[in-house]
């Protein structure tokens, strides 16, 4: 079994919105996203970015950049209110 030592994005966003990490994805998907948007692109590696994107879209990432994946984000937000 891996320990983590440090905490991951996921778990910055469930604790930020104060839910279960399986709620990000379940009931509040479109917060986690936002909330995702409001952490400093240096705060996480892009590997985090594309794993927590990965988990709550179900679907791969694979950016190389924290700035595509905000980005791609963003495109995500506007695309689920149009």
């Amino acid at each position: 079994m891996m320990m983590r030592t440090k905490t991951d994005l996921l778990d910055t966003i469930a604790r930020r919105l104060g839910v279960s990490l399986p709620d990000l994805r379940d009931w509040c998907p479109l917060l986690s996203l936002q909330a995702l948007l409001e952490v400093d692109n240096r705060a996480f590696p892009v590997e985090e970015w594309n794993r927590a994107l990965a988990y709550l879209l179900g679907r791969p990432c694979a950016f190389s950049y924290v700035f595509e994946a905000k980005a791609y984000t963003k495109t995500v937000i506007r695309r689920w209110w149009f």
